[in-house]
């Protein structure tokens, strides 16, 4: 079944559009690799970031080689499909890297968590408070380092996308428990798992949180922003209701869809 549905997902751009597929890559071994997001620059370069399981994971002829349990890749890719450069990160327990986007100039932003007591972007190096931490990184158009932050609680925090305005702000969602400390706000949550968004300067500076939940487990799975700063998030919510602001959703089933809307200064619309 599993293989006739990718049989299927394959074929469908062709059936459909008429389209002819110019190139397609793997990487992998024999243990678990995964692909979590994609980007594309101005230039039609291609960035994917993801994780791997494996001791070593080979992209062109760069073999990245893993420090712990699970560790984060960044690879870039030309237009035309060849390797340009491939990047890990982790230490000796879990990392994951949810998201990936690009700038006008070709730097990269990412999000996810760590579950080491440290891992390192380049020369930053970032220190987990406990359990998992987040991460936002910038990097240049080579994979390196321009600055890297992490945000955490005694507790669950993990970043699960982000966007970016016009004026170069960065926005991120994703999870929390308890108690989590996002520059000079501290968050609490109502329930078990609740929502934040955050927003960065270009410098990666805090400059302002939101969250938003109930008294069970709520989660955003997407972000994105407009030119003015307007944000627009979407996941789903257990909870039997909740709150975004002052509007209080109500949840009809097991799990329901919810989708909000932020100005520029973290207001709900």
């Amino acid at each position: 079944m599993e293989q006739a549905l990718f049989i299927l997902i394959f074929c469908l751009p062709n059936v459909l559009n008429g389209q002819i597929w110019d190139w397609d890559k793997s990487s992998g071994s024999s243990y678990v690799e995964k692909g979590n997001g994609l980007a594309i620059d101005s230039s039609g370069n291609i960035y994917i970031t993801g994780d791997y399981r494996s001791s070593t994971i080979t992209f062109g002829s760069t073999i990245l080689t893993n420090a712990g349990l699970e560790d984060i890749f960044i690879v870039k890719y030309d237009p035309a499909g060849n390797v340009i450069w491939a990047k890990s990160v982790g230490g000796t327990n879990k990392e994951i890297c949810n998201s990936i986007i690009t700038d006008s100039i070709g730097n990269i932003y990412l999000t996810g968590y760590f579950a080491s007591s440290s891992i390192s972007f380049g020369t930053t190096q970032l220190n987990n408070i406990l359990l998992r931490d987040l991460f936002i990184a910038k990097l240049d158009e080579n994979g390196n380092e321009i600055w890297a932050k992490s945000i955490g609680g005694a507790n669950n925090e993990e970043g699960n996308d982000l966007a970016m305005d016009g004026a170069g702000n960065i926005y991120v969602t994703g999870t929390y428990i308890g108690i989590a400390t996002f520059g000079t706000t501290t968050l609490t949550s109502v329930g078990n798992i609740d929502i934040f968004t955050v927003k960065h300067d270009i410098s990666g500076n805090v400059v302002l949180t939101k969250s938003a939940g109930g008294i069970g487990d709520d989660y955003s799975t997407n972000i994105d922003s407009d030119e003015n700063g307007t944000t627009y998030l979407t996941g789903y919510y257990a909870s039997p209701t909740m709150t975004f602001a002052t509007t209080i959703l109500t949840n009809s089933g097991v799990t329901n869809i919810f989708t909000g809307k932020y100005d520029q200064n973290g207001n709900a619309i």
